[in-house]
């Protein structure tokens, strides 16, 4: 799937979720999921080029919105809202599960590759830009461009 950017600003809510399946019991049980950058506090946008066409990795929805898998300029993955996008190519990569974790707030459903289909931790460790998950995620993004360049 390939989305093409129509905007990088945005304005609308921080995608907030918890860090465990069963619930927060502090603040620090919550993870912002990052991507967007600000100044002087303001949340002002995402590091992604508006024209630009974007691979897409996965597709989240929770909480009433939807945010796709994408690797920004600074070459970080990140979920950014679908509203910065249009759908350029809508095929799906062969391969792609769906999951579906019972969290605060209702159901979030993600589609993509195991890595962040297999288990709600890992998702939360993709977010949080571990080591080894964002590995994974590197090593999906080469897998792909292999399948499809071949």
């Amino acid at each position: 799937m390939i989305a093409k950017c129509v905007c990088n600003e945005y304005t609308g809510p921080a995608l907030v979720l918890p860090t465990q399946v069963d619930g927060v019991t502090s603040t620090f049980d919550l993870v912002i999921v990052g991507g967007w950058f600000s100044i002087y506090g303001e949340r002002v946008g995402y590091n992604i080029t508006i024209s630009k066409k974007y691979d897409v990795y996965g597709v989240m929805q929770y909480d009433g919105h939807i945010y796709y898998l994408i690797q920004d300029e600074w070459a970080l993955c990140c979920f950014a809202p679908h509203s910065l996008f249009e759908i350029y190519k809508p095929d799906i990569p062969f391969g792609w599960k769906i999951n579906c974790f019972n969290i605060e707030h209702g159901p979030l459903l993600i589609i993509g590759y195991d890595g962040i289909t297999d288990s709600y931790d890992k998702l939360i460790q993709l977010i949080n830009r571990d080591r080894d998950m964002v590995r994974e995620f590197l090593d999906y993004k080469d897998w792909l461009n292999v399948w499809y360049n071949d």
